[in-house]
C-alpha cells in the first residue's frame, strides 16, 4: 500500500515542478519556443500517453479508497447498532 502513496506523491511532486516552471516569467521568444518544443515533441507525446494511463491507475486506487472508507463506516454503524441493542 505505502507503494501506491509514494507513486502519487512522486507523480504530484513532478507535476508541481512542471508547473512552477511553465509559469516562471520567461520573455516572450523563449515562451513561445518552450511550448512548441512542449507541442511539437515526439517523446513529450509519448510521456503524455504515459501520464494518462497513470492517471486512470490512479483513478482506480482513489475509487477504491473511497470503497474501502464506505465499507468501514457501514461495518462501524452495524457494530454500534448490534452492541447498543444487547
Amino acid at each position: 500500500m505505502t507503494l501506491y502513496y509514494s507513486l502519487v506523491f512522486v507523480l504530484l511532486m513532478f507535476e508541481m515542478a512542471i508547473f512552477g516552471a511553465l509559469i516562471v516569467p520567461l520573455p516572450y521568444r523563449v515562451k513561445r519556443k518552450l511550448f512548441t518544443f512542449i507541442s511539437e515533441n515526439p517523446l513529450v507525446a509519448k510521456l503524455q500517453y504515459g501520464m494518462k494511463i497513470t492517471f486512470i491507475f490512479i483513478l482506480i486506487l482513489f475509487i477504491d479508497s473511497v470503497n474501502r472508507v464506505y465499507r468501514v463506516q457501514v461495518e462501524l454503524s452495524q457494530a454500534k447498532n448490534q452492541g447498543g441493542a444487547a
